[in-house]
């Protein structure tokens, strides 16, 4: 592949709906969520479909957690699949009578409906709102809270002079010479 270069690359084969955002890697989050929260107003459609493929999977999960957090009430739907991308591949130096390369591969992706009809609750990947999602199992952390930042750590206690006698001497450290 030293010889070719990336030409073009087909991610979507059908034209977006009108109610769908497409999340790729050049959209901030604050576009998304600008542009969802203007379709959730318009009363044709009311519901929104984030769409994402690979690396953007988890922005798109992000500014679907963010539209329930400010809309509560809304329904979701999740799905995954693997979606089909072609990519077009030219040659660098076209002396070498190489011939452009089409290169297809498969990629995960995710769909997340929101939207304030409630759909069929029996659909696979339905969450209710106000429910909320089992990510790590739905167990709890055994661990500690860590402390914030407004609390003071506990000063330590000071030590006698009847500890300096009891306390063992140290071991002189590895490599250093013994006087």
């Amino acid at each position: 592949m030293d010889h070719y270069a990336k030409f073009t690359t087909n991610r979507y084969e059908e034209a977006p709906q009108p109610h769908e955002i497409r999340v790729v890697s050049r959209c901030s989050m604050k576009e998304v969520l600008t542009r969802a929260f203007a379709l959730l107003e318009k009363e044709e459609h009311r519901q929104v479909l984030i769409t994402a493929q690979e690396n953007t999977m988890t922005k798109a999960v992000s500014c679907a957690e963010v539209m329930k957090r400010k809309h509560p009430g809304l329904h979701q739907v999740n799905s995954t699949s693997r979606a089909k991308v072609v990519e077009i591949w030219k040659p660098k130096d076209e002396s070498q009578g190489l011939d452009d390369l089409q290169v297809e591969k498969f990629v995960s992706s995710i769909s997340i409906l929101l939207c304030h009809a409630p759909p069929d609750p029996a659909t696979p990947g339905y969450q209710a709102p106000g429910e909320k999602s089992t990510q790590g199992g739905g167990k709890q952390s055994s661990r500690p809270k860590r402390p914030r930042r407004d609390d003071k750590p506990k000063p330590k206690p000071k030590s006698t002079p009847d500890d300096e006698k009891t306390r063992r001497p140290r071991r002189p450290q590895k490599g250093a010479k013994a006087s």
